[in-house]
């Protein structure tokens, strides 16, 4: 007799639970109906690179520390790496801190180096300053026949073949050289350097399927939903039992 009163509570929760099943295995049967004509679809053929996306399969998309324009070419660095427009030149440790255009070639000036770039986006050769340039470099930037770089507030001016540095207390107005912002189409096509074209739609809906997008939380709620559906089989052969002995 006891049964018989609990059976309206059980059959109440055999509907919601199986209302929830129920979407879920919907779910399922769209994504797997898909997944059995990824081909004719072309999904994966056609690719997705939002950030969110990437972050969520745990690939990081670098942020550009720094960048500078000369005319119509831009310099940056990302992750490291140097690049003139699309092109990598170097990679170096220390940060980017000014371009200038000189003597028919670019120079590039981090933090510890100066770098000779032809007008190709070549890497030429890195340039040692001497031993008495003791400090970090925070500006550069074209004066006179050479070019004049600070140093912790103290500046120094090269001669033209950038071997020989004099320091200078009082200099005349220098064009330091400023950072700038890169344009949209070369900051995607950095990005697609380092992430590719993105997941395919076909990757993306298997592990939609599978819920593996969500990490070890889709893995738990795939085994939510396996254990519901063997609470429903034991509910429902349940309730036909009792019905059919009434």
């Amino acid at each position: 007799m006891k049964k018989n009163k609990n059976l309206p509570t059980l059959i109440k929760v055999h509907k919601i639970v199986g209302l929830f099943v129920c979407l879920v295995l919907i779910h399922l049967s769209v994504t797997g109906i898909i997944l059995n004509h990824t081909d004719k679809l072309n999904l994966n053929q056609t690719k997705i690179s939002w950030d969110w996306l990437l972050k969520a399969y745990g690939i990081g998309v670098p942020e550009t520390q720094a960048a500078f324009a000369i005319d119509e070419d831009f310099f940056h660095q990302t992750n490291y790496q140097i690049f003139m427009n699309t092109r990598s030149i170097t990679r170096v440790k220390s940060k980017l801190v000014g371009v200038i255009d000189f003597d028919d070639q670019f120079i590039v000036s981090t933090t510890e180096n100066i770098i000779l770039v032809n007008k190709l986006g070549e890497f030429i050769k890195k340039i040692k300053l001497p031993k008495n340039l003791i400090g970090k470099i925070n500006k550069i930037g074209p004066y006179s026949n050479g070019i004049i770089i600070e140093i912790n507030k103290n500046k120094f001016v090269s001669d033209r073949n950038i071997k020989n540095w004099e320091p200078i207390n009082n200099p005349e107005i220098v064009e330091w050289s400023t950072e700038s912002k890169i344009p949209e189409d070369i900051n995607n096509q950095i990005k697609a350097y380092y992430v590719g074209e993105g997941i395919s739609i076909e990757q993306i809906i298997l592990d939609l399927h599978s819920g593996v997008i969500f990490k070890g939380v889709g893995k738990l709620f795939m085994d939510i939903i396996a254990l519901l559906l063997i609470l429903m089989s034991v509910s429902g052969g349940w309730i036909w039992f009792v019905k059919k002995t009434k």
